[in-house]
């Protein structure tokens, strides 16, 4: 990927006295707008507020170059453009928050307490690509308050909450992620909540693959819903949302349920080897089903 920045404007951050800083924060305070900033192994412990346009890169590998914020932010965004790439976040409230700007955040670990990425505005569209998100004991990644953003190649797994979650018009475009092994729904659209979820594999979740409710209205295409232990895809409490060529497949409750005066649109989908229903659909909810195998 090319950037605007200029690498002939580039400092060192490292443990040693023989680099230019040896604090991250240190490092952004100091420098000026569209500096690059190589980030040397060691463990960095912590927080950074990004308060101006910079490229923030992990100078080796990401599982060597540690940002910890115990009950902080790991990263907070208060700038309209940033890059961060190749750094492992952990043991802090919230990996990475996102009230405004397009932060680049590339090829991260990140492990929090609370939830590992939030986008919360609707002036936060960052573009979030090749990150694993695990193992939290919150949310993975949560977009809110119209927030967007894109979200590519990510692994999220092994959440408390779910791993995806989506409300207040958050609105944001997911694509070849693998959302899985979660205690509750893989992904839960709710409160108007918004989204284009495709080419996703969603599975082993605990609760449903993906939940939409009250006035959700995704859109959800190509995706695999598998293996969940209870339904596939559950639209509820009013729910909206169009499925379309998706494969739903090997859940314990039925592939889709609706319910509640729910009304999605089904096209072009294959629903199988369920352990419960294909469709179920029950307390005054409707839908649109064409073209499907099931």
């Amino acid at each position: 990927m090319t950037s605007n920045f200029n690498s002939n404007k580039t400092v060192v951050v490292a443990k040693s006295d023989r680099a230019d800083y040896t604090t991250i924060g240190e490092a952004i305070k100091n420098s000026q707008p569209e500096t690059r900033i190589l980030v040397k192994p060691g463990i960095y412990r912590e927080s950074i507020v990004i308060d101006k346009s910079l490229e923030i890169l992990g100078d080796g590998k990401a599982s060597d170059i540690v940002i910890e914020a115990t009950n902080l932010n790991c990263i907070l965004m208060q700038t309209d453009y940033a890059i961060v790439r190749g750094f492992t976040l952990r043991e802090s409230t919230v990996g990475v928050c996102i009230p405004k700007g397009e932060l680049i955040l590339e090829d991260c670990d990140l492990t929090a307490y609370d939830c590992g990425i939030v986008i919360c505005d609707s002036k936060a569209n960052p573009i979030i690509r090749r990150c694993c998100i695990h193992d939290g004991q919150g949310n993975g990644i949560k977009i809110k308050d119209n927030g967007q953003g894109v979200i590519e190649d990510c692994d999220i797994y092994g959440h408390t909450y779910p791993g995806v979650e989506i409300s207040k018009g958050g609105n944001p475009m997911i694509h070849r992620c693998r959302i899985n092994d979660g205690k509750q729904n893989g992904i839960w659209i709710t409160d108007n909540g918004l989204g284009a979820i495709e080419d996703c594999d969603i599975y082993g979740n605990t609760y449903s693959g993906l939940k939409s409710d009250k006035g959700s209205n995704p859109t959800i295409r190509r995706c695999r819903v598998y293996d969940g232990k209870r339904s596939g895809i559950w639209i509820t409490d009013n729910g909206l949302g169009i499925l379309e060529d998706c494969d739903i497949y090997g859940n314990t409750y039925p592939g889709v349920q609706i319910d509640k005066g729910s009304n999605p649109a089904i096209r072009h989908c294959r629903i199988y080897d369920g352990k419960g229903y294909g469709i179920w659909i029950q307390d005054n909810g409707l839908g649109t089903l064409e073209d499907c195998d099931i």
